[in-house]
C-alpha cells in the first residue's frame, strides 16, 4: 500500500515537472525565435506554446495527488 502511496506522489509531481517544462522548453524556443529575427540568420518558424498540454498535464496530476491526500498514513 504504501509503494502505491508513493508512486501515485512521485506520478503527480512527475506530470507538474512535465507540464512545467513543456512551458520553460516553449519560452526557450520562442526566445531563439526572437534573436533569429534580430540576427543576420534564417529565420525559425514561429514557434506555438502548447498550453493545452501543459494544463491538461497539470490537472492530471491533481487525480493522483488528491488520492493520496485522502488516504490515511
Amino acid at each position: 500500500m504504501l509503494f502505491l502511496k508513493y508512486s501515485l506522489t512521485w506520478g503527480g509531481i512527475g506530470m507538474i515537472a512535465m507540464a512545467t517544462g513543456i512551458l520553460i522548453y516553449d519560452s526557450y524556443r520562442e526566445i531563439q525565435h526572437e534573436h533569429a529575427l534580430d540576427g543576420d540568420g534564417t529565420p525559425l518558424p514561429q514557434p506555438r506554446m502548447q498550453w493545452r498540454a501543459s494544463v491538461a498535464l497539470t490537472l492530471l496530476a491533481w487525480g493522483p495527488l488528491l488520492l493520496v491526500a485522502g488516504t490515511a498514513a
